[in-house]
């Protein structure tokens, strides 16, 4: 029997009637399959039917992770205790919501919820349109519904389609998706390169949607001189993007007003702008556009309507406009933390401005995505349950019992370093008061962290702008605080970064060098304020941070993070989150196998024997972050597909960066600078190892992991100390290296949890370091630093897994193993050469070419 228990906590004092939940479960091994039934089951031991949509899988073909989706009604500040269960029969349902119809017919689908019909096209070519039966009933309406964008010129573009992909979710009892992907074009067929991706939800018994839609530059930066700031010629300008929908031209508007918790009645035609985030720092020199300059209006918004005028600091508003049959109202998501946002009602048109009238510029590859709700018919529709969402609480001893959430404690025994991870939440200086400090708000910039951690030493009396970019991975760490705690902020401040991530961090071309295409920008160099870089690190107005400093790139293998992404598919459904895993997952790919050229294995051979590149003669790998990174990317990718190939991937990354038989004192360890990064990747073998282990599959390949992790834990144990008991060796001996520490806390009690002799000297050590941070952090007024804060979250749940748990296997004693055969290098360079030869492409080689010299380009005649 299943049953799965969870909370839903009402904390707004606002009562639900109806409202829709969907959340991620994880399950047991073995437990559900893609024909399970389930049903939440309240206290008194009322069921109420649920959609179930498999996420990730188990081995066996199980259900692993899966969304459900249900409806609930909730008073106000209540707490009701639920389960879902399989134990009920079908009869004893409370309510059965029937299934979302889906009917294609003469090119068009038509999408029925129950309460209202959807017409959507789905011809390639036709106009981006939502016609409702509310709509179609509206006589006196002008012009349909449409999305448009306006250019740089003035220019004006509608959205057309050019495909449409409907969910696979066949009884959609609940809720059911299409995404449509399409261009915008002019009334003279002209294309803009901007292109864009629509998700369109519908829920059962409703008639309101959800359009999640996405504007993308595909283009590639130029970013001369590997700088990488706005201005770039990959970059495309534009003045707005707009929704329009239908309404009488007689028609009232009403806003209601969630920050503020008020009604404001206006006239017919009504005009609202947000212009800055209304904070104090409003025009923080975060929002500098190419010039350099912050040209913002004025602070907070403005409500002009046909009577009266209203001006505040934010507001989140529901803007209803009543016709003479049915009520329209609309919602963005975090409208003033993505100004500049502006709605209005003019004559026969409710306008949505996603991007409002200004000058906007789209950086090459860059996205943005906006969520709008529209509800086409209800007269009392305020979107009260979006802006102020239920909490969801999963027990944390069933998440721990399931294992479906690698490294998953439910409940914290390092209580000192639990205290500290909370200042993100609940401190003075938490992530919330972060954002204010340097205004991380506006279209571009909300959801990241503020790097806080570099104005340490900075002696100017201006805000000194540093973005995260997930460093470290807060989104991953964010999630498990989430699940461990049911603390609702860490929720909240996962799902504004991980859509910041998906978006903006993420070089999202096919266009660029294959080592950049696809991959994750850096966090703002240190020590440097960001300047014109925005997100991308690198500005021609930076100036050398220290002596011996360089400065210059793109996306690179040290930083690639996709844990946390696929963390929040996992609650979320999210399916930006999952491309997003498999893209950088492919782009670090890219970046240590090298691309299929001759011109780039020579290049490559060229460059072996570089300490922080793949070795593409001996095949070795560096013991790095990188590396690291690398194998965590193909584990998380196989964890989403079940792909046998992935995990192959991974043991041949980790069997070619070490062997249970190394000299480790040929890996300089001692120069902790350029090579503490190695517990990096034991700690991602330590996630290989698990991962074997969960799926049964304590192969050789398991054991020439463990064995050469142990090799290293061993010396580790006898030579390793704390970073900070060795600071002459620093360069920058700051409290960063206390939470680093962290990691070899873990890797001892790994060693510990399998080897096949228990060692008390592990635990010993892993207690002694444990404590100097405990030690160092308590005693340090700045331990609520982001990149502090960021380390623990991201390693404390490593640390207590190994920790706390034990294994039920018996491991093996370490095997013996003969030493790697030595390459012959000539020989292995004719055969690399020789493969390359075999599949040569002239227009490969010259694109690869071209892409590296700007003069090659020129002759070629790219543009670009």
């Amino acid at each position: 029997m299943i049953s799965v228990p969870f909370s839903l906590v009402e904390s707004n004092t606002i009562a639900r009637s109806s409202q829709p939940v969907s959340i991620g479960f994880p399950f047991v091994l073995g437990t559900v399959s893609t024909d399970t039934k389930l049903a939440i089951q309240s206290k008194d031991g009322q069921l109420v039917s649920c959609q179930i949509s498999p996420l990730t899988f188990w081995h066996d073909g199980s259900v692993k992770w899966a969304m459900i989706d249900f409806v609930v009604d909730i008073s106000s500040n209540e707490t009701l205790l639920l389960n879902l269960t399989d134990d009920f029969s079908d009869q004893e349902l409370s309510s059965d919501q029937g299934q979302i119809k889906l009917l294609e017919n003469n090119k068009q689908l038509e999408i029925n919820t129950g309460l209202e019909t959807f017409t959507i096209g789905t011809s390639q070519g036709e106009l981006l349109s939502i016609v409702s039966s509310a709509l179609s009933q509206n006589e006196s309406k002008s012009e349909n519904f449409y999305i448009q964008l306006t250019n740089s010129k003035n220019e004006k573009y509608k959205a057309v389609i050019d495909n449409v992909c409907v969910d696979l979710i066949e009884a959609s009892t609940h809720r059911k998706s299409l995404t449509i992907n399409g261009c915008f074009v002019d009334a003279n067929k002209k294309q803009s390169k901007l292109l864009f991706e629509s998700t369109l939800t519908f829920f059962a018994n409703t008639s309101y949607i959800k359009v999640d839609f996405t504007l993308h530059n595909p283009q590639a930066a130029k970013h001369p001189g590997a700088l990488w700031d706005l201005g770039d010629e990959g970059s495309i300008s534009f003045e707005s993007l707009s929704v329009n929908i239908p309404v009488d031209s007689n028609a009232s508007v009403n806003i209601y007003d969630h920050v503020a918790n008020k009604a404001i009645a206006c006239g017919k035609n009504t005009f609202l702008k947000q212009f800055s985030s209304g904070g104090v720092n409003w025009n923080s020199p975060v929002h500098k556009n190419a010039a350099g300059k912050v040209e913002i209006e004025k602070n907070g918004f403005v409500i002009n309507s046909d009577s009266d005028e209203h001006e505040g600091m934010r507001i989140s508003p529901a803007f209803s406009v009543k016709n003479k049959e049915d009520t329209v109202s609309v919602y963005i998501e975090k409208f003033w933390q993505n100004f500049p946002k502006a709605i209005s009602k003019q004559n026969e048109s409710l306008t949505v401005e996603l991007f409002p009238e200004g000058n906007f510029e789209l950086q090459g590859g860059e996205k943005k995505s906006h969520a709008l709700w529209i509800d086409f018919k209800s007269p009392t529709q305020s979107f009260n349950w979006l802006d102020k969402p239920l909490t969801v609480i999963i027990e944390p001893q069933y998440i721990e019992q399931t294992g479906a959430f690698d490294f998953f404690k439910s409940s914290f025994k390092q209580n000192e370093l639990s205290a500290i991870i909370e200042k993100g939440i609940h401190g003075p200086s938490n992530f919330f008061e972060k954002r204010e400090a340097v205004d991380e708000y506006g279209w571009r910039n909300f959801g990241d962290l503020y790097a806080d951690h570099e104005t340490q030493g900075y002696a100017g009396n201006d805000i000194f702008v540093s973005h995260y970019n997930n460093q470290y991975d807060p989104i991953y760490g964010f999630v498990y605080q989430y699940l461990a705690s049911g603390h609702a902020n860490y929720f909240e401040l996962a799902d504004d970064l991980t859509k910041h991530v998906a978006d903006i961090d993420i070089y999202h071309t096919v266009n660029d060098k294959d080592e950049y295409n696809g991959g994750l920008f850096w966090h703002t160099d240190h020590y440097l304020d960001a300047s014109t870089c925005t997100h991308r690190t690198f500005s021609k107005n930076h100036q050398a941070a220290y002596e011996g400093y360089t400065s210059g790139g793109g996306p690179g293998v040290q930083h690639c993070y996709t844990t946390g992404l696929k963390s929040y598919y996992l609650l979320t459904g999210n399916e930006k989150a999952k491309k997003a895993v498999l893209q950088l997952t492919d782009w670090i790919t890219y970046s240590f196998e090298g691309s299929n050229s001759l011109l780039a294995k020579l290049f490559a051979i060229k460059q072996s024997g570089n300490p922080d590149v793949k070795d593409h003669i001996s095949e070795k790998y560096p013991m790095d972050r990188g590396t690291g990174h690398y194998i965590i990317a193909l584990l998380d990718a196989y964890d989403l597909t079940q792909q046998q190939n992935y995990l192959a991937r991974a043991f041949k990354v980790i069997s070619n960066t070490f062997h249970p038989n190394d000299d480790i004192s040929l890996r300089d360890f001692d120069n902790i600078e350029a090579t503490w990064f190695y517990t990096v990747f034991l700690q991602s073998v330590g996630r290989f190892l698990l991962v074997k282990e969960r799926i049964k599959q304590l192969d050789d390949d398991f054991y020439y992991a463990r064995d050469a992790m142990l090799h290293y834990a061993d010396w580790m144990l006898n030579n390793e100390l704390p970073y900070l008991e060795q600071s002459d060796k620093l360069e920058f001996p700051n409290t960063t290296w206390a939470g680093q520490d962290l990691r070899r806390v873990g890797i001892f009690y790994m060693a510990n949890y399998y080897s096949p002799i228990k060692n008390e000297l592990l635990l010993e050590k892993a207690a002694y370091f444990h404590q100097h941070i405990v030690n160092t952090l308590q005693n340090d007024t700045n331990n609520d630093y982001t990149r502090i804060l960021v380390l623990l979250m991201q390693n404390i749940g490593f640390a207590n897994f190994y920790q706390y748990s034990s294994s039920q296997n018996d491991f093996e004693n370490i095997r013996k193993y003969a030493k790697p055969v030595k390459v012959n290098k000539g020989m292995k360079i004719c055969i690399l050469l020789f493969k390359e030869l075999s599949r040569l492409s002239i227009k490969n080689e010259l694109k690869w070419l071209s892409l590296r010299s700007a003069k090659v380009a020129k002759l070629l005649g790219n543009k670009g």
